[in-house]
């Protein structure tokens, strides 16, 4: 009985190590884990890439078409970061990320994002989970399929 029960846990034991990570990081477990920690929880995250935007100092990697929607993880880089990359303009970031799988290193943090009107905070606000791009070593892109 003993070997029996031995010879089976080594066999459940040995299926354990044979099987693969799955190929995208779960984001609402990220965003979660970011939400209770308030410095952000470190880590390498896979994600693919369903919407690109930018504003004047920054572009976007969401892993939501809406990058409101609370399941959405943004990777935030600066031009410097992309040019690092080989990227230099706007075009170019969506043909080089969009519909891509990433692999970041970095912090996913929970981060306060204000309603304003007339540049002014209105009082009102939600949050997005985001993980800063500072290094171009951070993040690979290659084909989702």
């Amino acid at each position: 009985m003993k070997k029996s029960l031995l010879a089976i846990v080594l066999l459940l034991s040995g299926c354990a190590a044979t099987t693969t990570n799955p190929t995208y990081t779960n984001t609402l477990d990220v965003i979660g884990a970011a939400a209770a920690t308030p410095t952000g929880v470190a880590g390498n995250y896979t994600f693919l890439v369903k919407a690109v935007g930018h504003d004047a100092h920054r572009f976007y990697l969401n892993t939501e078409t809406d990058y409101r929607d609370q399941r959405c993880i943004s990777i935030v880089m600066s031009v410097p970061v992309l040019k690092q990359l080989g990227i230099n303009d706007s075009p170019s970031v969506e043909r080089y990320f969009l519909n891509k799988r990433i692999k970041v290193s970095g912090i996913a943090k929970r981060t306060q994002i204000d309603f304003t009107r007339d540049g002014r905070p209105t009082g009102k606000y939600y949050y997005q989970t985001h993980i800063v791009i500072e290094r171009a070593e951070q993040i690979s892109a290659e084909d989702a399929t």
